[in-house]
């Protein structure tokens, strides 16, 4: 009889076991299938926002007709691209350039002195060394665009995204010899629904435009302290002590350049702003 009662205790153990396993696999492939299937708008980074309008039960049409997609094909779904995401899927607000700037001066906000002026040089120029990636990955979908694209083709697409023959021949002759994938273009590229070459580099195109935002900012800044300067320590002074200016009449032509397009402190046109074609 004791035999027996063992015997069945551990059946019903066994059983038990065997149950508890069943629902944590379960449970587990559920999170799974929950977690993949969620959009996450910027893989954890500080800036810019992936957005979209809905409608993610067709991806998997989309993926699927995406590899039936022709070159004469990537007009059309580069206009309805934009047409989708009301211009673009990666969008950017003012405060996004500003978080760029201030994490690149370490979060520094007043300039007084030419070791400021050095300083803001410097970090001004290792912003766009790091930005430039961003350019650098237009070359591949560029690249595989202008292969398969009838000359007609590659014109119009070029259009659509806002880009020049010549501007595609700058990009190529500034690129360094190895490319490094930069964080946010990965970012950008990552899910965009029925992807073409053209699509691609609209989308990094917006990329690049916040991170030109946070250029502009520091630009600013920049020129503002060299014209605070300029009366105490002149023109020759201050020139020696940025990284690429040899004369003072490159260094007066900047500042030039950065009050026509930018005006001074207060002007509207400092405010950071996406803008489209």
């Amino acid at each position: 009889m004791v035999v027996v009662v063992v015997v069945v205790v551990v059946v019903v153990v066994v059983v038990v076991v065997v149950v508890v396993v069943v629902v944590v696999v379960v449970v587990v492939v559920v999170v799974v299938v929950v977690v993949r299937s969620m959009k996450w708008p910027s893989g954890g980074g500080p800036v810019g926002r992936w957005c979209g309008r809905g409608g993610e039960g067709i991806m998997g049409l989309v993926t699927a007709a995406q590899s039936v997609r022709s070159a004469a094909d990537w007009i059309e779904d580069m206009a309805w691209h934009r047409r989708m995401f009301r211009q673009s899927r990666f969008r950017w607000v003012p405060e996004d350039p500003m978080s760029i700037a201030l994490a690149w001066t370490r979060g520094r906000l007043e300039y007084q002195t030419v070791a400021d002026l050095r300083f803001l040089d410097a970090r001004l120029g290792e912003l766009r060394e790091f930005a430039s990636g961003v350019d650098d990955a237009m070359l591949a979908p560029l690249r595989e665009a202008e292969a398969r694209c009838s000359d007609e083709e590659w014109q119009s697409g070029l259009r659509l995204v806002g880009l020049a023959p010549r501007d595609v021949k700058v990009l190529r002759y500034s690129a360094p010899r190895e490319i490094v994938p930069h964080r946010d273009a990965a970012r950008a590229l990552d899910g965009i629904p029925i992807p073409n070459p053209f699509s691609q580099v609209w989308e990094l195109r917006q990329v690049r435009s916040m991170y030109r935002a946070a250029e502009d900012l520091l630009e600013d800044t920049f020129c503002d302290l060299v014209l605070e300067l300029e009366p105490a320590r002149g023109w020759v002074y201050l020139a020696d002590q940025t990284q690429l200016h040899t004369s003072a009449r490159t260094l007066q032509q900047r500042v030039q350049d950065q009050r026509s397009a930018r005006g001074e402190p207060g002007d509207a046109r400092r405010t950071p702003v996406q803008r489209y074609l």
